[in-house]
């Protein structure tokens, strides 16, 4: 059950946001989405997530890593996340490894999505 469960989906692509922001409201989750550092920023302060959804490859040559990183400073506190990627480049999935981030690939499968999501919070 992820009703209520406060969800930030940061991505450069408009439509991958429409699409999870459609599914995770279908989860009953209350789903704020971002494409740019700055937008995620602002909603994390208004409103802090439970559970952080972030693409790797961001605007500005910037990581997903590096965004939550630096969400996180700002916060001042620790924020579950799962990054999501296409890629499949050995160094980007050690990196992604090596800073204890749950990684998902593209194409996303929503059971793997909700299981991850659920485990988080728990």
């Amino acid at each position: 059950p992820l009703k209520g469960v406060k969800i930030l989906v940061i991505d450069d692509e408009p439509n991958i946001l429409k699409a999870m922001n459609i599914l995770l409201v279908n989860w009953e989750c209350k789903v704020e989405t971002a494409e740019t550092y700055d937008q995620a920023l602002d909603s994390a302060l208004n409103n802090i997530p439970d559970v952080i959804l972030c693409d790797y490859r961001l605007q500005n040559n910037m990581t997903g890593i590096q965004a939550l990183a630096s969400l996180q400073k700002e916060l001042k506190q620790e924020i579950s996340s799962i990054i999501i990627s296409g890629d499949t480049d050995p160094k980007i999935l050690q990196t992604i490894q090596e800073h204890d981030k749950v990684l998902l690939s593209k194409p996303i499968q929503p059971t793997e999505l909700h299981s991850e999501i659920n485990r988080l919070i728990s």
